[in-house]
């Protein structure tokens, strides 16, 4: 549908009232959380979860407490999540340089785990 480009884009500078062209899809957050980042002019107005089935998982014997309680630990994830996981890290603790994140294919997460 037409509508006002402030509708969508709140902080665009086009103060025109012409109706813009929009494309609506479905896409992943690892690739709109960066994208947003980067300051390509998306908007996000559901999910297709409730909740994120993305987790960082650990042992009973060494649970995970907090973000601190990553630091000189490695996590190991697949290619699709880095830029996400990092991103989200280094808002989250000065520290995250010390947290390493190593790629692992699909079937290598839980082996790496155990």
């Amino acid at each position: 549908r037409d509508m006002d480009a402030s509708t969508l884009f709140p902080n665009n500078r086009d103060t025109s009232s012409d109706p813009v062209n929009i494309s609506i899809g479905i896409v992943e957050q690892n690739v709109l959380l960066p994208a947003i980042a980067r300051n390509i002019q998306a908007k996000a107005f559901g999910t297709l979860f409730k909740r994120s089935p993305q987790c960082i998982a650990s042992l009973p014997s060494k649970p995970l407490l907090s973000v601190e309680d990553l630091v000189g630990k490695t996590l190991g994830m697949n290619i699709d999540t880095v830029e996400l996981t990092s991103t989200l890290l280094s808002h989250a603790t000065e520290r995250c340089r010390e947290i390493e994140i190593k790629v692992l294919s699909r079937n290598q997460t839980i082996g790496a785990l155990l």
